[in-house]
């Protein structure tokens, strides 16, 4: 919701938007574990490249969550991932 988003403070309005090509930090850690992205990414071997497919909310720390599709890992609908877990996809 544009008029929404125009309320948002700039530093926590999000950095992606549906359509954006995305990669996983594979040094980001995994929300509610100890582990990293780099594990995961590896035992499935991908380079964690993705798209966007909604923006879903922001959380209490004003964070924005999105759904993200990652072939090999998540569903066709994908799945949620906070923008600390994202980078953009450089390539």
């Amino acid at each position: 919701n544009p008029e929404a988003l125009s309320k948002i403070p700039p530093q926590y309005r999000p950095a992606f938007s549906a359509g954006d090509l995305v990669r996983i930090n594979p040094n980001a850690r995994r929300h509610g574990s100890d582990d990293t992205w780099a594990s995961v990414l590896a035992s499935i071997g991908s380079d964690g490249a993705g798209e966007v497919k909604a923006t879903l909310f922001m959380d209490r720390h004003y964070e924005p969550k999105y759904r993200v599709r990652i072939p090999g890992l998540t569903t066709a609908q994908g799945d949620g991932f906070r923008e600390s877990e994202l980078l953009p996809y450089d390539g």
